[in-house]
């Protein structure tokens, strides 16, 4: 069975000969597990980080999606180290600028303090007006199909071809709102007194991720991989979110789907209570992770609550994996696996993965899961 048939067959059936797999990585442990220091993915270039990502990728053979960390709408990266005899610089490709990297060396560049961003200016919400002044008009699809970003992303999909699917990150359009409104704690201030303006507000959100969404298929890519944060049952009223993004969301997959493009649906955050609701939107799959605040990431209840057809997504406890503990691991996928991946429906996905994580103890997880997750009868 060919990767992608095996990720077919988890979401629509019939039940693949082993559960798949889909690493959710950042950049961080693509360069770890590409064998690179992180800078060189970073500032190395569109081909750079290209090869980097199928390294990192065939690094965990059995990973059976590539999750890209380009052909996102975080915007290109548009700088790039070079060296002019004996100096290095980083350049600014947009303005020409460029930094002279010391004696220390690009290391010691990228290990610099992380700066705290500016504080979000205060703003006034009283009308569409001020939300039509805050947030951009959409870009045009074909003008971010120029950008780096998405040039990285049609080339590694024709780089994996046929083998695999390759999915793309739309990002989060609730945080991203918000912070439009003058961050999160302001903005969630702004919905409690206008909550008909932050709807409004979220729908133009969603046109520029409408916009990503279209330019990321025309590259090729298969799997959009929106993400919902901040806005689980553990921080907004589930009738709330019902209102606000379920609309959107209906929509989102909607427009995936017209494009031929699946749709993975992450979600951090309590979303137990609004289950049903993500279960009859039409997504592909669900991604969760382990629990952050006083919430449960069970994935028997899950599996109860949304029913036989959703795809679940398993996951591991991160210190679990950060500490190596290859019993916890094993007990972890198996418990899953019975409580909600017996009949299909299921995949291995978390928790997202950081230049922290050994690649040695993440190939332990692939390899339980698919020794745990190997089917009798796949047809069945």
């Amino acid at each position: 069975m060919t990767k992608k048939e095996r990720v077919m067959g988890a979401i629509r059936g019939p039940k693949p000969d082993r559960i798949p797999i889909c690493i959710v990585w950042d950049d961080g442990y693509i360069a770890r597990a590409a064998g690179v220091a992180q800078w060189e993915f970073t500032y190395g270039g569109v081909q750079e980080q290209v090869e980097i990502q199928l390294r990192a990728w065939q690094r965990h053979p059995d990973n059976d999606i590539l999750r890209s960390w380009t052909g996102m709408n975080r915007g290109p990266v548009r700088r790039r180290f070079i060296r002019e005899g004996d100096r290095e610089f980083i350049v600014n490709l947009d303005t020409g600028e460029r930094e002279e990297i010391g004696p220390e060396g690009i290391g010691g560049l990228w290990d610099r303090p992380i700066k705290t961003s500016q504080r979000h200016a205060a703003v006034q919400i009283n009308s569409t007006d001020d939300i039509d002044s805050l947030i951009p008009e959409p870009p045009d699809p074909d003008d971010l199909l120029q950008t780096d970003s998405y040039v990285c992303l049609r080339r590694l999909v024709q780089a994996v071809g046929d083998e695999a699917f390759v999915a793309f990150n739309s990002s989060s359009p609730f945080p991203a709102t918000l912070s439009h409104l003058g961050g999160h704690t302001p903005g969630l201030i702004v919905l409690h007194e206008h909550p008909d303006l932050v709807e409004y507000a979220l729908q133009r959100q969603y046109e520029i991720h409408i916009a990503h969404l279209r330019a990321a298929a025309q590259a090729g890519g298969n799997i959009a991989w929106p993400c919902c944060f901040f806005e689980g049952a553990d921080v907004l009223n589930p009738d709330v979110w019902r209102r606000l993004q379920l609309p959107n969301l209906k929509r989102f997959v909607d427009i995936s789907h017209e494009l031929g493009v699946l749709t993975f649906l992450w979600f951090l955050g309590d979303c137990l209570p609004v289950i049903g609701d993500i279960a009859a939107l039409g997504v592909d799959a669900l991604v969760i992770e382990q629990p952050r605040t006083n919430y449960s990431s069970d994935l028997g209840q899950m599996r109860q609550a949304a029913g036989n057809d959703l795809c679940l997504c398993g996951w591991n406890w991160e210190l679990d994996l950060l500490h190596g503990d290859h019993a916890a691991i094993t007990r972890s996928i198996a418990q899953q696996i019975q409580q909600a991946g017996a009949k299909g429906a299921f995949m291995w996905g978390g928790p997202p993965l950081t230049d922290e994580y050994d690649p040695n103890v993440i190939q332990y997880m692939c390899d339980e899961v698919v020794r745990l997750g190997t089917y009798d009868n796949g047809a069945n």
